[in-house]
């Protein structure tokens, strides 16, 4: 699927498994827990330019930043 949003669909019209962010998760959609392993840990990779970065790239950072952070 080409998006979260995609997956998630496919996930309530019952196709298949998916393994989801706990925010795309929903009262629709049934938690297997204890049956798999573990998945490992998130990684974020936010790459720019040291020396010509814009502010709006700053800004997208901060944003990414703020909202990892938050959850």
């Amino acid at each position: 699927c080409a998006s979260a949003a995609s997956v998630v669909s496919a996930v309530k019209s019952g196709l298949g498994i998916a393994l989801l962010n706990a925010r795309h998760i929903d009262r629709e959609i049934v938690p297997i827990e204890h049956v798999f392993p573990v998945p490992p840990g998130i990684v974020y990779v936010a790459r720019a330019a040291r020396n010509n970065r814009s502010d709006a790239m700053t800004s997208l950072i901060r944003e990414i930043e703020s909202d990892i952070g938050a959850r």
